[in-house]
């Protein structure tokens, strides 16, 4: 799994941090909930849909330069959604691009998700904002 935020304005190397919005998928939109914690030089990040639709669990290392912060690590997780997906697929890899100004608490953030699955290859566009940095 690649976590990529192509801003490092105030991105919190060592802190906890939420981004809550919405993924359109598949001519679908999945409100998701998006959690990162820090984990012995790693991160911990948990990317899910309200509904249960996408389960995504990443454990990375954040590598930072002035324009990107990427997670690159393992990755467990599936997508299920009826009809266009009606049995759940296993997500093998993925690349998360988040994209914004600042860093902080109420900051937009606009993305991209790729996913390899053992169905194909899915594609996503993200919007939303950051909802906490602890």
């Amino acid at each position: 799994m690649n976590f990529v935020v192509a801003s490092t304005s105030g991105f919190p190397q060592s802190h906890l941090f939420e981004i809550d919005g919405t993924l359109s998928l598949n001519g679908t939109s999945l409100n998701l909930d998006i959690n990162g914690v820090p984990n012995n030089g790693s991160y911990l990040l948990s990317v899910q849909d309200l509904l249960g639709r996408l389960q995504l669990i990443i454990n990375a290392p954040a590598t930072a330069s002035a324009s990107s912060v990427v997670f690159n690590g393992s990755a467990t997780g599936e997508y299920y959604n009826p009809p266009s997906v009606a049995i759940p697929v296993s997500i093998s890899s993925a690349t998360f691009t988040f994209n914004f100004t600042s860093f902080s608490t109420g900051s937009a953030v606009t993305g991209t998700l790729v996913m390899s699955t053992s169905g194909g290859t899915l594609t996503g566009t993200f919007t939303g904002s950051v909802t906490a940095v602890l």
